[in-house]
């Protein structure tokens, strides 16, 4: 990851750009994602990703949206993640606007390259300690996220529910962070996401499943089960699990099994 460079989100009130709604690309509750587009003034135009409150938001997801949008907008932020182009608060549609990136995510990036295949010996069993050259390969995005983790830390900003699908990859082959909040809004998040239909319960701490709880040592946990994931390429964590029995699992002392890619003294 490059290093970290100030960014500013474009003002509301910055008149020579435009944005501009294209199609819906995903529901959500609050949250809604739409390809966009910003124009300029002098004819220019640029294809945005806009993360759009809902129709159904509430008063309280604006606000929390409001206070999000303050928040990011005194953060030096740099290449490592997700840039914010433009953000509007005050006239519809109450909308973040982030640079586009097509490459898909980490996930996506890990699962492409390292096939399950490719990680067989002859006797077509895993081998970990054949592995030296792909775990170098993996533990250098591991080592990018972690100091973008750091540098949160410091600013007092969490990443709520971090995993290989909130990691996105550049042209280049490098990644970026995105979906940040202010630790005093990230138990506002993870109610968000307690409510989906599927939570992501398998990355989270115990106190943020069981009493809606999050500190700036929850990023802890939730770091570690991404490092399993990042070493198991891209697997789910308790894949196949009903959310009560994960809970169950989690709370009894279960323990994820040793990664694919990693040596066997560990």
């Amino acid at each position: 990851m490059q290093s970290l460079c100030t960014f500013c989100i474009e003002p509301e009130e910055t008149k020579d750009k435009k944005p501009l709604l294209r199609k819906q690309i995903q529901s959500g509750q609050p949250f809604e994602y739409w390809s966009a587009c910003i124009s300029t003034k002098d004819s220019h135009s640029y294809s945005c990703v806009a993360k759009k409150l809902s129709d159904q938001a509430t008063i309280r997801d604006y606000e929390s949206m409001k206070n999000l949008v303050q928040s990011l907008s005194l953060l030096d932020m740099g290449s490592g993640f997700v840039q914010i182009l433009h953000s509007s608060i005050q006239t519809l549609p109450f909308a973040i606007y982030y640079e586009e990136l097509n490459f898909g995510t980490l996930c996506d990036h890990v699962v492409s390259r390292f096939p399950t295949e490719l990680l067989l010996n002859t006797n077509r069993k895993l081998e970990p300690t054949n592995h030296a050259p792909v775990l170098k390969y993996l533990l250098k995005f591991a080592e990018d996220i972690i100091k973008a983790m750091q540098y949160l830390a410091h600013q007092k900003f969490s990443h709520p529910a971090l995993s290989l699908r909130k990691v996105l990859m550049t042209e280049n082959g490098s990644c970026k962070l995105y979906s940040i909040y202010p630790n005093e809004l990230c138990v506002g998040r993870i109610q968000q996401l307690l409510k989906k239909e599927n939570p992501p319960m398998a990355w989270m701490a115990t106190e943020t499943f069981l009493l809606e709880k999050y500190f700036p040592e929850s990023d802890i946990w939730n770091l570690s089960v991404f490092m399993w994931e990042l070493l198991s390429i891209g697997e789910y964590p308790c894949a196949g699990l009903l959310q009560m029995v994960i809970k169950k699992e989690i709370l009894e002392g279960f323990l994820l099994p040793r990664p694919k890619v990693c040596p066997k003294n560990l």
